[in-house]
């Protein structure tokens, strides 16, 4: 999934190009939480079969090469540990967050650590039928913003240069 928010901010911010390394799960996270996540009475698996911290690195990586910022000979390695995966349906409110501990790495030597996180909340239905479908989307949509927070960062933008 390419957003054309992200692709705009790459090519604004002139980030150079970028490989990626591994995206796993973080010691916070467990493994249920990063091959399934329930919602109600239903469950949501990553999109790509396998978890959701390889489905981060695999929304990056679409983001890169949409932009056509992606080059696995680039000196600079972004990897990541997914840190919150969470939904929330309560009543009329919902709320989904997740979380990753990015890293970037430059000739070996870690030029950027840090802790994202972004949360986002919306009206939600009483009715399972609707509002199962509607926390899916918002939680998968999370994804692609936890990138562009990433990118919007200014600590992770002076590390780039």
């Amino acid at each position: 999934m390419v957003t054309f928010d992200n692709v705009q901010r790459l090519r604004e911010t002139n980030t150079p190009a970028l490989a990626l390394g591994a995206f796993t799960r973080g010691a916070e996270l467990s493994a249920r939480q990063d091959q399934s996540i329930s919602i109600r009475a239903d469950s949501l698996r990553p999109p790509s079969g396998g978890t959701f911290s390889a489905y981060l690195g695999n929304v990056i990586q679409a983001e890169l090469a949409g932009a056509g910022k992606l080059d696995p000979a680039s000196p600079l390695v972004l990897s990541g540990e997914l840190t919150r995966s969470e939904v929330s349906t309560v009543e009329a409110q919902s709320r989904g967050a997740v979380g990753a501990r990015f890293r970037l790495v430059r000739a070996g030597a870690v030029v950027f650590e840090k802790e994202i996180t972004v949360v986002e909340d919306w009206p939600s239905s009483y009715w399972g039928f609707e509002a199962i479908p509607e926390a899916m989307n918002h939680y998968t949509g999370l994804y692609p913003k936890l990138f562009g927070a990433l990118l919007a960062d200014p600590e992770f933008q002076a590390a780039t240069r």
